[in-house]
């Protein structure tokens, strides 16, 4: 939604949650718009469950008291902050479980801003874009399944999945326990005890073909089980094994190595030609391993010895394809 759109709705909001009641032609002389855009905004908030009424005895739209939250005092970089983060129109989040209730909540807020400090956000949003890092695309499928999940793991509901396990090679069935719902770099995961392999897995959500939550319950893990599980991994695939990893970075790469906190156990000196040397203590080997390839011939493994015969054997294979 561009800045200006999103400006004429948050107008209407506010016509339509304070006293007065308007007529379709009233907001539209306000708004400068015409009545037809009037009607299409007011179906499109209605669509997002926002309760505009006819009232029959004074006449004119409004919002019933009460639906809104009241005033917040918020300063002038806070609603710049939360309205940067709802225009949603350029963002590689949108689509994503979550996101919409996020957007409506922050819309709702800035409907209680002053109409000076608000005026003043919206000239600011013209200069500024957020872009992150690129995200699964949306799924109706994986939305469903995300509210579904997240009561299952609040409820401790037993659950089978119907899933397409990459792993695998095909489409597998599971009875899981539900724990937890992770965002983690680009999509949302579910972390799971699997009774059959006596061990917490992860699955995508957009891999969930089937979601079946049934009735029987489980009991409650220790939540110290799911940090220990996950503790240590590069990204979020712990391999039951602990490596020291050292890695020299390149001058050209090693200030931007330096910049990003990668793991938590990370530490870095730069040496005296200007290359980086990264230290961390790492659960796996195989996420670093991409992690590493990221940057070419511009890192190379120190240790330990499989990771850097790992890479070696990625590189040799990569090099016999583009020989070709």
């Amino acid at each position: 939604m561009k800045s200006a759109s999103l400006r004429r709705y948050l107008d209407l909001l506010m016509l339509l949650q304070g006293p007065n009641r308007y007529s379709a032609r009233e907001l539209a002389a306000k708004l400068h718009i015409s009545q037809r855009t009037v009607y299409r905004y007011i179906r499109l908030l209605r669509e997002t469950h926002i309760p505009i009424e006819i009232d029959d005895e004074l006449g004119g739209y409004h919002i019933p008291p009460g639906y809104y939250l009241p005033p917040v005092h918020l300063t002038f970089a806070e609603a710049l902050g939360m309205l940067a983060l709802a225009d949603n129109g350029r963002s590689p989040l949108r689509g994503l479980p979550l996101w919409g209730h996020l957007t409506s909540g922050i819309n709702k807020l800035a409907t209680a801003l002053p109409r000076g400090l608000r005026q003043d956000v919206f000239d600011s949003l013209n200069v500024l874009r957020t872009k992150l890092a690129p995200t699964c695309r949306g799924d109706s499928l994986a939305a469903s399944h995300f509210e579904a999940l997240a009561q299952a793991c609040r409820e401790r509901r037993v659950c089978k999945l119907h899933y397409n396990s990459l792993y695998e090679g095909k489409a597998i069935r599971e009875t899981v326990h539900p724990l937890q719902l992770q965002f983690v770099t680009r999509a949302w995961y579910l972390a799971a005890w699997v009774p059959k392999h006596k061990d917490i897995r992860t699955f995508k959500l957009l891999r969930i073909k089937r979601l079946d939550v049934r009735e029987t319950t489980f009991r409650p893990r220790d939540p110290v089980e799911l940090d220990e599980h996950f503790g240590g991994a590069w990204n979020m695939i712990p391999e039951g094994r602990f490596y020291d990893v050292v890695i020299r970075f390149a001058p050209k790469v090693a200030t931007n190595v330096a910049e990003v906190h990668w793991h938590s156990s990370q530490k870095t000196e730069f040496l005296p030609d200007g290359s980086l040397e990264f230290r961390a203590r790492v659960n796996g080997i195989n996420e670093i391993h991409w992690w590493v390839l990221g940057y070419g011939d511009q890192a190379e493994v120190i240790s330990p010895a499989p990771l850097r015969r790992k890479l070696a054997q990625t590189a040799k294979a990569m090099a016999k394809r583009y020989a070709k």
